[in-house]
């Protein structure tokens, strides 16, 4: 009986510590992504912060807001920059502004063996005798027909594919990887933008209820949650049907964002 008082009194003195690191109050900073190549694209990176388990998006200038304490870990990523992560200290919130360095995605060649190509130092007649991966077309992708306006990705596709010469230099310096990588990147962003405008964006705000500036995130969730080209394949019915379940399990997550 003495070992199950003594039991309870123990617990009851830890409680408040224990409420305490669970109502840990966190305060509103501001970030911005500084990115080392001009290349980079800002808008949509995940910034998430581990010990809330809350996360927001960047902007296109990369600037981004959320709340922190001293010790959290703030992690950053996407498909075309390298896992990055931060630990908020004393100064971060001090300053209300944490900036962060980001770096594109190492892409790795395959081993390219030059005494297996014979090459003969004249690059027209190398050109020709090195066997070069097609190269990809808009069509290859999924892309109907270009009309005025081509995405980046593929206008600098498209002028590789006008030089034999420049096709080379862009497999071996690695820079062709780069494009098909950035162009992955534009055909996700297209998917998304076919997903937002299968209904009228009055159903997100109106019929959801979710804040105009928080659609976008709510797509990003959708696509956690649900293959890209499935959401766009649904039929008008299922796919208000399925946003609806969605939009639930949403608010739940990030109640935050309602308001």
């Amino acid at each position: 009986m003495h070992k199950i008082t003594t039991t309870y009194f123990l617990f009851f003195l830890c409680l408040p510590v224990f409420l305490c690191a669970q109502n840990i109050t966190r305060k509103p900073i501001k970030g911005k992504l500084l990115p080392s190549s001009e290349d980079l694209i800002l808008e949509n990176i995940h910034i998430y912060n581990s010990q809330s388990g809350k996360g927001t998006l960047s902007n296109q200038t990369g600037d981004f807001s959320m709340k922190v304490n001293i010790q959290d870990t703030i992690v950053i990523t996407s498909l075309q920059i390298e896992t990055t992560k931060i630990v908020i200290e004393k100064m971060h919130l001090n300053d209300g502004l944490i900036t962060i360095n980001i770096e594109p995605a190492m892409e790795y060649l395959t081993e390219v063996r030059l005494s297996n190509l014979k090459l003969k130092g004249d690059l027209t007649l190398d050109a020709k005798n090195i066997a070069l991966a097609p190269i990809v077309t808009s069509a290859d992708l999924g892309f109907p027909a270009p009309t005025t306006e081509i995405s980046k990705g593929m206008q600098m596709l498209s002028s590789l594919s006008s030089s034999p010469l420049e096709a080379l230099y862009a497999v071996l310096s690695g820079e062709m990887s780069k494009i098909k990588r950035r162009i992955d990147i534009e055909v996700a962003d297209a998917k998304r933008q076919k997903v937002l405008h299968k209904v009228p964006t009055s159903f997100y705000s109106n019929q959801l209820r979710i804040p105009e500036k928080n659609i976008i995130h709510f797509i990003e969730f959708c696509e956690a949650k649900q293959n890209l080209d499935i959401l766009v394949d649904l039929d008008s019915i299922l796919f208000v049907e399925y946003m609806l379940e969605l939009a639930v399990e949403y608010k739940g997550l990030y109640p935050e964002r309602m308001e």
